[in-house]
């Protein structure tokens, strides 16, 4: 097949071609899947010179290649003590209320994207 053929084949410039097989262009995973298709050949075809005695990306990068953290379990119902605050913080008078959760956004130091502290309700 020629580079034009390709070329048309995959929807790019005979230039195109030209840049991709100097290297001088790099080229898609995507389109070296069509390229792979369009010249019937496997995709590890244009990988099957490469070395395999180097390290491998996650070797050479810290925190790589290990596996994921295991999922922070949500708890299935909120605590006892949580369930008390809110039953008693209904309770409160409306202005009251208020002030308390003022109370309590200043000393868990909650702030806004902005860094800014949460207003007053």
């Amino acid at each position: 097949m020629s580079q034009e053929m390709l070329a048309r084949a995959v929807g790019v410039t005979f230039q195109q071609v030209q840049k991709y097989e100097r290297g001088a262009n790099r080229i898609s995973a995507s389109r070296l899947y069509d390229i792979a298709l369009m010249l019937q050949v496997p995709i590890n075809y244009f990988f099957d010179h490469m070395e395999d005695d180097g390290p491998r990306i996650a070797e050479r990068l810290p925190g790589l290649g290990e596996p994921p953290p295991p999922a922070l379990a949500a708890p299935s119902s909120p605590p006892t003590d949580e369930i008390d605050l809110l039953t008693a913080y209904r309770k409160l008078p409306e202005d009251i209320q208020r002030k308390s959760l003022t109370l309590l956004r200043s000393m868990a130091n909650l702030r806004d994207k902005k860094g800014e502290p949460l207003p007053d309700d």
